[in-house]
């Protein structure tokens, strides 16, 4: 996993639909040193875990990769 620093400005760079989607992206993005957070709706399921819906699920990176990232996972 990148390191992630505290004061970074991240922006949408892609939205998918479904977790296993954004997951593949994530870890490309990631073996390639861009760091990246996933932004979803959660909803309590049984006990005390979270589970992920399966609508949109945004690609987030920091502002200084955003055009880069979006011209990578556009072409």
């Amino acid at each position: 996993m990148v390191a992630v620093k505290e004061n970074i400005d991240w922006e949408t760079a892609y939205t998918v639909h479904g977790m296993l989607h954004a997951m593949m992206i994530r870890e490309a993005l990631e073996s390639a040193g861009i760091p990246v957070q996933l932004s979803y709706k959660s909803v309590p399921a049984v006990g005390h875990e979270w589970m992920a819906l399966s609508d949109d699920v945004r690609v987030l990176v920091p502002q200084e990769w955003y055009k880069e990232v979006v011209t990578l996972l556009t072409t």
